[in-house]
């Protein structure tokens, strides 16, 4: 898949789905949800001890992943915000 040709409209169809299952899976701390779009090296990476650790730890003072907090990010990638920037307006 040549992401580079297609438009943000048809990256967004496939990553929506991806998106909303990664930000569910880890407000509910769902390891198997978590990373099943994951690749095999990065599902090695992000363990359910982990996912717990981080996520319990982002829950305590920023709270759980919410429609809203998705489409802030759809919305700031579409706008040319890098991820790490998205991420951290939108856990203010």
């Amino acid at each position: 898949m040549e992401l580079a040709q297609k438009s943000d409209e048809e990256i967004l169809k496939i990553a929506d789905p991806i998106m909303g299952n990664l930000m569910q899976a880890s407000t509910d701390l769902h390891h198997e949800g978590h990373v099943r779009d994951f690749t095999d090296r990065l599902k090695s990476l992000d363990t359910k001890d982990y996912l717990e650790k981080v996520y319990r730890q982002y829950q305590s003072k920023k709270g759980c992943f919410t429609p809203e907090t998705r489409r802030y990010l759809q919305t700031a990638h579409i706008r040319g915000y890098s991820l790490d920037a998205m991420v951290h307006e939108a856990a203010r």
